[in-house]
């Protein structure tokens, strides 16, 4: 392009083409610019994403590990309750049923068998009681559960006499319609 100019013995044709070269020079620096501007921009797109990557995998870990650690405190607490209730539980067993001198574990026994007894004695004597009754009440009921018997069976029979009747009136009401359908064909 240069050349053309300095063919041309026009000097405003002349600056022309020197303003376009140098414009065509600057324009290749402005596309290297760009390129380079570019170049940069997609590094710090990845660098970002890149760093938002590690920040999540750094939290994960946290909530992880981090999870771990306060479930293991909180079992150890747990456990730590736990044992302290059945230590109580036990110096409370330990107490009242521990240890005991030969004296006092044989009150215990005799207390345990003598309440023992009081409770066999009574259903003994109450089971006999109720036998005694029953004994009376059946010598002095049997004629009257021989009328009972009778009476039921006669019951069942007005009853049973009732059911066939009832029976009979429905059959007889299906033979009708069977009947008037059979005649209307």
């Amino acid at each position: 392009a240069l050349s053309r100019a300095t063919e041309v013995k026009d000097l405003p044709t002349r600056l022309a083409f020197e303003q376009l070269d140098t414009l065509a020079g600057m324009s290749k620096k402005v596309q290297d610019a760009i390129e380079q501007s570019r170049e940069v921009f997609s590094r710090k797109v990845r660098e970002a994403s890149m760093m938002e990557l590690q920040r999540v995998w750094r939290g994960w870990l946290m909530v992880k590990y981090g999870g771990v650690t306060k479930r293991n405190k909180l079992r150890r607490a747990l456990n730590k309750m736990l044992r302290r209730r059945l230590t109580l539980t036990f110096m409370a067993w330990k107490a009242k049923h521990g240890r005991k001198s030969p004296d006092q574990a044989m009150k215990l026994k005799l207390r345990a068998v003598a309440r023992k007894g009081r409770l066999k004695r009574a259903w003994s004597a109450w089971t006999e009681l109720v036998l005694e009754r029953l004994r009376e009440q059946e010598h002095l009921t049997q004629v009257d559960f021989l009328k009972r018997q009778w009476e039921d069976k006669r019951i069942k029979k007005f009853e049973r006499r009732a059911l066939i009747q009832t029976r009979l009136r429905k059959l007889r009401k299906l033979w009708n319609v069977l009947d008037v359908n059979a005649e209307a064909r």
